[in-house]
């Protein structure tokens, strides 16, 4: 599926804006941006600071509607999970 073109922009994991190929490490990455907007009650940026912040594997707290606990922020931004911007961090075994 190296040419796939469905998707939302939004949800798109950083190495595919690069013209990487689709993979798992891409999935969890977009898996982990559903989670977060789940979590803080926001809605993905289409573009803008927040978005590139997000490619960059921050989290834009001063966006964020609810307060979560360490582990949430741990869990999308920690080592080897989800919204860690290099692949080979993503947890995908």
């Amino acid at each position: 599926m190296k040419n796939a073109v469905e998707g939302d922009g939004r949800y798109l994991a950083p190495e595919l804006l690069k013209g990487g190929p689709f993979s798992a490490a891409a999935d969890v990455f977009s898996l982990g941006l559903c989670i977060l907007e789940l979590a803080a009650d926001i809605i993905m940026p289409m573009g803008g600071e927040d978005w590139q912040m997000l490619r960059r594997g921050e989290i834009p707290v001063q966006k964020t509607l609810r307060k979560w606990t360490g582990n949430m922020h741990i869990l999308l931004v920690g080592h080897e999970w989800f919204l860690q911007s290099l692949t080979s961090f993503r947890f995908v075994k």
